[in-house]
């Protein structure tokens, strides 16, 4: 069940949320923040770097290039970059091969 001001409960019994949805006990009121990321909305704690979102992902840095709300994202600023709900993101991974 999605409360307002963002936060996402679980009751017992419940449904579970649907997948990429962040899951909390009804006694967690961690905030949460809802992000666009190559066109699917996904949710993530709410003090999130660019950087720890990469890493979350389980992308490598040196095969991604970001671009967050249309502006590309230098690496060297990644660590420095907090990302905000409603924050729209296009992640390129890049794959070699012969």
């Amino acid at each position: 069940m999605e409360a307002a001001f963002g936060y996402n409960l679980t009751v017992a019994g419940s449904q579970p949320p649907a997948p990429g949805r962040a899951t909390f006990s009804a006694l967690d009121y961690s905030r949460v923040m809802d992000l666009t990321i190559n066109g699917e909305e996904k949710s993530f704690a709410d003090s999130l770097s660019l950087a720890q979102l990469v890493e979350q992902l389980g992308m490598k840095e040196d095969r991604v290039a970001v671009e967050l709300n249309r502006e590309i994202v230098p690496r060297d600023r990644w660590a420095d970059t907090s990302l905000k709900g409603g924050d729209r993101l296009e992640i390129v991974h890049f794959v070699g091969g012969g």
